[in-house]
């Protein structure tokens, strides 16, 4: 018997094409699961990255608030410190004056000034708003 061999290459050439377009499909479809796959990662990861970053961003928010209120704080008590400090600095320059006007108060009620400035200026919370400061 012979062989046709026109058969043949007819019947190879579709086996050929069938296998071809389905390889083809199955890549098609492989390639789409895929990307739709990936698709849904990446919106995930997205969605995660950005209320990770919403959450740190509060936390720095009221981090920096509450900085801000230590800072007023630290200010408005410096800013006290200074004026008692300041006062008692001028009360020490009266008590050593070499000269003296009439009618003006005493070396020993300046330097009762003098002592009540520095005591104002200890007794004023300074303390406690520089160690805040600290813990922050």
């Amino acid at each position: 018997m012979p062989i046709n061999w026109q058969e043949v290459i007819t019947s190879l050439g579709g086996a050929a094409v069938i296998s071809t377009a389905t390889l083809g499909a199955v890549g098609w479809l492989i390639k789409t699961l895929v990307s739709n796959r990936f698709a849904l990662e990446a919106e995930k990861f997205k969605t995660e990255l950005k209320a990770s970053a919403d959450t740190q961003i509060e936390r720095v928010r009221a981090f920096l608030t509450r900085a801000s209120r230590v800072h007023e704080q630290q200010v408005e008590t410096l800013t006290k410190l200074h004026r008692y400090l300041f006062q008692a600095q001028g009360y020490l320059q009266l008590t050593a004056a070499t000269v003296r006007v009439e009618g003006e108060v005493s070396r020993d009620q300046y330097q009762r000034l003098c002592a009540d400035a520095i005591a104002s200026a200890h007794g004023n919370n300074f303390r406690r708003v520089l160690r805040a400061a600290r813990q922050l």
